[in-house]
């Protein structure tokens, strides 16, 4: 949007400064126009001159000059409609730039501002308005900056941990909750929910029906991937948001992030029991996992465990091996 808002403003400071040209040839031509008509009514209609003269060239000379003069008002006519067309798309312009524009946080500049930054300036740069007035209309139009220009951030989940790295925000942070492994039906993502919960209305009836949210348990056991306290615990989570970074991505079975991207943090793939009835998503859980405090019982509600790959029907065994567990890592641009 930046980009394309940008690219419609070097495009009318083009047009305005075409607009300019014209503006200057058609007062030239008004000038060269009067003073035309003043050589033509220079031309005595009455009389003779003083000297002797072939009239047949004189008559040539008078017509000479009205046809000089029909020439400029003709000029004057096309860059009239020249200027008609000018402000027609000038005005086209000002709409696209608008309606491409509008909702962008932090943007507040008229259409008359925006008139003025551009006819006084190389580059769009905000200055006070100090030329005629355009539309009466309010745009909301991006504000050119030297530096990097913010694109909105992004928002991800960090699971296993309730803390953001690399400069990204924490919005909130809390525990995970899943559907209760046995159950044939409830949600099949798992959520983040936050430490401070907000209700609305609450029910008239304490027995009614529903689906009920569970607790997420790590299924790590002593494998010696996680610490072996770490078995039964229940899983943190943390909401955290990259404002100058707008796309997020987990990639499974790698650790490390294209070039250009930023690493936010790495973990193993993790999900539901296979063989249980419930599924879930697969989730990138922090190599390094932390606890829910309070919550160290082991009460079976919902379950994260480690997720391979069977090489055999992925037809990939030359690269994976089905004994080991998918890593996985989370990067943002």
């Amino acid at each position: 949007m930046y980009f394309s808002s940008l690219t419609c403003i070097i495009c009318f400071t083009g047009l305005l400064k075409n607009m300019a040209r014209f503006a200057a040839q058609l007062l030239a031509l008004i000038l060269l126009g009067v003073s035309g008509w003043g050589n033509s009514l220079s031309v005595p209609t009455t009389g003779r001159p003083s000297h002797s003269c072939d009239c047949g060239d004189l008559e040539n000379h008078s017509q000479t000059q009205y046809v000089t003069l029909e020439e400029h008002k003709a000029k004057l006519k096309e860059l009239e409609d020249k200027q008609k067309e000018l402000k027609t798309q000038f005005h086209s312009l000002l709409n696209v730039l608008a309606t491409g524009s509008k909702g962008i946080s932090g943007l507040t500049l008229t259409s008359e501002e925006l008139i003025s930054q551009i006819w006084n300036s190389e580059s769009p740069r905000v200055k006070r308005e100090t030329g005629a007035p355009g539309s009466q209309h309010d745009y909301a139009l991006p504000k050119v900056h030297s530096g990097a220009i913010k694109n909105g951030g992004a928002v991800y989940t960090r699971w296993g941990s309730g803390r953001c790295e690399n400069d990204a925000t924490l919005l909130y942070k809390g525990f995970a909750g899943g559907t209760f492994y046995g159950s044939m039906g409830g949600g099949t993502n798992f959520q983040c929910l936050p430490d401070e919960p907000e209700f609305q209305k609450s029910p008239n009836n304490k027995t009614r029906g529903g689906s009920m949210i569970n607790g997420v348990e790590y299924q790590s056991f002593g494998y010696g991937i996680f610490p072996d306290s770490a078995h039964n615990q229940n899983v943190p989570c943390a909401r955290c948001y990259t404002e100058t970074r707008s796309a997020v991505m987990m990639i499974p079975a790698k650790r490390s992030c294209p070039a250009g991207w930023t690493q936010e943090y790495e973990g193993y793939l993790m999900s539901a029991y296979e063989h249980f009835q419930t599924s879930s998503t697969y989730e990138c859980v922090d190599s390094h996992p932390e606890y829910v405090r309070g919550a160290e019982m082991n009460n079976d509600g919902s379950l994260m465990v480690f997720v391979k790959l069977d090489c055999i029907t992925a037809g990939a065994c030359s690269s994976y091996d089905s004994n080991l567990e998918l890593s996985c890592v989370v990067c943002s641009k």
